[in-house]
């Protein structure tokens, strides 16, 4: 019996959807990791700016890892419910809120951006990669991990020159 695989019977259009994955998750990976990365470095000066206590300035790095462990079991049960697409969409378009919410040089803003950005890498974490594996079958597709993982080292050497 002979085994086909999956790509022998892609059409030919959809090789541009492979290409806008590919695209949207290294996106994805860069807009995800910069926001929590960034601030550590800049939390001397943002303190400085916003006359921040140690203590206040040490909870904007810690509640987007609050946040990821309080919502990232949720998001299973958020994609079922609502569909995947629609979450991860959803999950994105909270985090990019999140992200400009965070340039304006006020308290709240800073804390309510840090929260929103939070709340849309915790579930894009989860749900990234179970559309990564709807759409590619067991045989079409490579090491996840080893994807994740070149994104990431891709993200880091482009955003640092």
């Amino acid at each position: 019996m002979v085994k086909h695989r999956l790509s022998d019977k892609i059409p030919p259009h959809f090789n541009m959807f492979i290409l806008s994955l590919g695209v949207g998750v290294t996106l994805i990976g860069a807009s995800s990791r910069t926001p929590l990365s960034s601030l550590g470095p800049l939390l001397t000066s943002v303190q400085e700016n916003l006359q921040l206590t140690n203590a206040v300035a040490g909870s904007l790095t810690a509640i987007p890892l609050l946040i990821f462990g309080v919502l990232a079991p949720l998001a299973p049960s958020l994609s079922d419910r609502f569909g995947l697409e629609k979450v991860t969409f959803f999950s994105l378009l909270v985090l990019t809120i999140g992200i400009l919410t965070r340039v304006y040089p006020s308290l709240t803003l800073l804390f309510l951006g840090t929260s929103l950005f939070g709340i849309g890498i915790a579930i894009c974490n989860v749900l990234i990669p179970a559309i990564i594996k709807q759409t590619f079958p067991t045989e079409d597709r490579i090491d996840d991990g080893g994807i994740w993982t070149f994104y990431e080292y891709l993200c880091r050497i482009c955003l640092r020159y």
